[in-house]
Formats: C-alpha cells, structure tokens, sequence
C-alpha cells in the first residue's frame, strides 16, 4: 500500500490532543545518548510535563527495605525519563502514554523491576523496567522487548521516521520473513523487537508482546515491512 497517510494524521492529531488536555508544554530538552533521529522525534512529537513526586518517597522505599542502589535506579529513571509524554506506538494498543516509574518490587527472575509509566489504553498489559534496565511488557509474563528505554525511543523514531518516507508498507503475520542480506539496527537495542536495514528497506520484526501472552514464536511474529526508505 502506499505510505501512511492516515497514520500521519493520527500521529499528529494525537500530539495535539496531548497538548490541549494534559495542559503540558513542548519538550524543551532531549535525553543525551540518543541518535539525532530519537531527537528529532522528541522534539516533533513528545511533549513534557514536571512530573510531581511525593518528598518522602524515597524514605518511604528504603523503609519497605528495598536495597538503596534499586531506589538510586528508580530514582533515576525518574529524572531521566519521567514526565516524557509519548505519541501512540504502531503497536502495543499505541504504547505507553507517558514514562513515570512506579510500583518498585522484586522481579520472579531476580533482582527488581518496576513500572515504566501508564499505557495508553489496554489493561491487558503493561510496561515495565527489568532488573537490567531493560523495557520489557508484561501480561502473563515480562518479556523484554529492547534492552533500554533508549531502544524503545529509537524504535519508534525509527517508526516515525519510515512510516512517512515509505512508498511501500506491508505487514505480514506469523510467517517468517526472509532476512538474508540485512542488517540488524543497533540504536533500538532490540531483544525481541528487532529492526533490520537491506538498501532502501526497512524491516520491523515484532514478536514481544505475544510472547508475553505466552504464544509459541511462530504465532508470535507480527513483521513490519517499509520499502523506498532512503538513508
């Protein structure tokens, strides 16, 4: 099909409506560590709002007996990431709406893990940091889908970026898609997310999500295909 038009229309309308009803103001400031495309993306579709923290908090946190080094991490990904409100993601019932840290408990594989900020609309799942900082969904079990929240970003940069400069989008379910030639992109970090370079195409392989729904892999994989996509 031809590139998105009906999806850039969506993006755009979903940037405005943030604006008008959370009463948030333009981001001002972009994480350092990402690409000059994750940058961009910020600026032309995220917004930012001073995320409000109780002053005890972190009193609090170290009183449950979290060990101090979780709470420092919690903490920072507060003052990092908190308050980034986020356009809707291609997939994942359009994603998180905005990143905020909460709900800091022990993860069943070890170490911690908490909530990385409130989705957009499903209450099947949700989104979380991992006990290796990696973002990670979760439903009936956590799967990591990049191996940072940068990754994400990048990612949906990444979405952004192809969806309008594709002359050609395809989607293809379950089926495994031939890869032989391409390149994994390295900035989204992706675990079981991943976005694949060959020339001119662009290749989104998403199989997170139904994994944590504890799908078997080949009813996993929702692919992503943008062709015409120049550097």
């Amino acid at each position: 099909m031809r590139a998105n038009v009906a999806g850039r229309q969506m993006f755009a309308r979903w940037s405005r409506l943030h604006s008008y009803y959370c009463g948030i103001r333009p981001f001002i400031r972009c994480p350092d560590g990402l690409t000059s495309r994750a940058e961009q993306f910020i600026r032309d579709y995220c917004h930012w709002f001073d995320l409000e923290t109780p002053p005890d908090r972190r009193r609090r946190l170290l009183e449950r007996g979290i060990p101090e080094e979780q709470v420092d991490r919690y903490e920072e990904y507060d003052r990092r990431w908190g308050g980034l409100v986020l356009p809707p993601a291609p997939l994942y019932d359009e994603g998180p709406w905005y990143l905020a840290a909460d709900c800091l408990e022990p993860s069943p594989e070890g170490g911690w893990r908490f909530e990385s900020g409130l989705e957009r609309t499903s209450g099947c799942f949700g989104f979380e940091i991992g006990p290796n900082d990696e973002f990670a969904v979760r439903a009936h079990a956590p799967v990591a889908l990049h191996e940072s929240v940068e990754g994400w970003i990048e990612a949906m940069a990444l979405a952004y970026d192809a969806v309008h400069r594709a002359t050609r989008i395809s989607r293809i379910d379950r089926e495994e898609v031939d890869l032989d030639g391409f390149e994994p992109v390295p900035e989204v970090r992706g675990v079981t997310d991943t976005w694949w370079r060959r020339g001119e195409t662009l290749v989104a392989v998403h199989t997170g999500v139904n994994l944590s729904f504890c799908m078997p892999l080949d009813q996993a994989r929702v692919t992503r295909i943008y062709e015409g996509v120049r550097r």
